[in-house]
Parts: C-alpha cells; structure tokens; sequence
C-alpha cells in the first residue's frame, strides 16, 4: 500500500527508488486526500508506467493554442520501466483528489488497467498563473485548462468518476475502518 500525498520534485525519484527494484507484485496506490503539485513530476511518474513513448499524459488549451504532452516529453531513461504493473495496481481517490492526481489516476487507469476505488475526484483542470505586481501584491489568473490522456477528457468541475464507488456514509465517516481501502484490497487479491 502506498499513499502518494503530493507530487513535489521529490515524489518520482522516490517512487522509482521505491519500486524499481522492489519484489513488489500487487500494488494499492492512494491519491486520496491529494491536492495535486507539479506537472512535471506527475507527468514523471506516468512515464515510468508507460506501454508506449506516445502515449499523451495531458493536453493544456489555453485561448490560443493547444500542447499535447506525452510520455516521453517528461521521461526518457526511465520510460516505460514500471510497465510490468499493467493489471496489478489499483488506485483510490476521492473528492480531495484534484489536478495532477486526476492526471495520476488517469493514466493509471489507462496504462496499466487500473480500476479506481473510491469517491468522484475534485474536478480541478486549471493551470494558474501567479503575477507578482510588485507591490508585495500577486496576481493569480487561470491562463490554461487541461484535459486527460488519449481521449482528452475534460476534468474541470467534473472529476473522475471511480470504476467503484465506495464512499462512507456520513454517519461513518469518523469508523475506525477505512472501507474504501478494504474494497481496493479486495479487488486487488482478486485481480
């Protein structure tokens, strides 16, 4: 079980420490609770799951132009090294899941088949802008959105919806047992 908490600077060189030469066979990955970070880490750690260097991890459209980013416009030595995941992972998210976590999840569900668990994610697909006005002010303007993988799935204000809905009923929500981290297992024993 691995909990992915940010997607910093950090977070893809320690994931490929991590597993890459790891006897891991099955893996949990959770994004829940997961505001997002960097879409060059994000972007990183995808690479390192995927099949094919053409792969598209993201699209950002902004008003006058469209960049497609794919694999192997953020990864080049490692690309493709964690591929032998392909029906081995599943992944958990839920509505605290936002921007580059929806990337993450996305592609896991993409390249490597991965079923998502859990609650519909946030729906954050904006890239931000901050000015500084040089007046101890900043100025932050939405200058892109984005969408996901090969079909260019608008995520803004929509999320993603998991594969499995699991979400606790309000009542239990403070229960010592986390049930979406119990179907996630049970689904991936039975994988």
């Amino acid at each position: 079980y691995l909990w992915i908490t940010e997607f910093n600077k950090n977070t893809p060189s320690e994931l490929h420490a991590l597993l890459n030469h790891s006897l891991i066979e099955k893996m949990l990955l959770s994004v829940r609770g997961n505001p997002g970070g960097l879409l060059d880490s994000v972007g990183k750690i995808c690479a390192f799951f995927a099949d094919n260097p053409d792969t598209i991890v993201v699209m950002l459209k902004s008003r006058t132009q469209e960049k497609i980013f794919r694999a192997r416009d953020f990864e080049k030595e490692y690309l493709g090294i964690l591929k032998h995941y392909k029906k081995k992972v599943v992944v958990l998210i839920d509505d605290r899941s936002a921007s580059a976590s929806e990337i993450f999840a996305n592609c896991m569900r993409e390249e490597l088949e991965a079923p998502l668990v859990g609650e519909q994610s946030y729906g954050k697909g904006t890239v931000q802008t901050t000015i500084d006005l040089n007046n101890n002010d900043l100025l932050t303007i939405t200058t892109e959105e984005y969408f996901l993988g090969k079909n260019k799935a608008r995520v803004d204000k929509i999320g993603i919806t998991p594969d499995y809905l699991v979400k606790l009923p309000d009542s239990l929500e403070n229960l010592e047992i986390d049930i979406p981290l119990i179907e996630g297992l049970h689904i991936l024993l039975n994988q």
